[in-house]
């Protein structure tokens, strides 16, 4: 789904068929700036999260710590941790407060 044009990405998150990027629950997805919107090229995949309204709420008040994207062996891949659990990578990025 990475590859895909915005515009179809965000047709399929409208859906409601598309699977959120934390919790994996097919859902109607939010697009999430994982280091804001301050930086070059904010829409870039690699800045986008796609994730479900109940995920979105928690990473805005830090109950949910987004770390970025990581290639793994089944592909890109969001890092995130709930936010007493020690980080993955060390880069966590900060909650963007509402």
């Amino acid at each position: 789904m990475k590859n895909m044009s915005v515009k179809k990405r965000k047709t399929i998150n409208r859906s409601g068929k598309a699977r959120c990027d934390i919790c994996e629950k097919r859902s109607f997805l939010e697009r999430h700036h994982v280091n804001g919107r301050n930086v070059c090229q904010p829409d870039h995949p690699s800045n986008i999260a796609n994730i479900c309204p109940t995920c979105h709420t928690e990473v805005h008040y830090g109950k949910v710590i987004i770390e970025g994207w990581v290639q793994t062996t089944a592909g890109k891949e969001l890092m995130w941790h709930l936010k007493d659990e020690e980080s993955f990578t060390g880069s966590d990025a900060s909650p963007h407060q509402f």
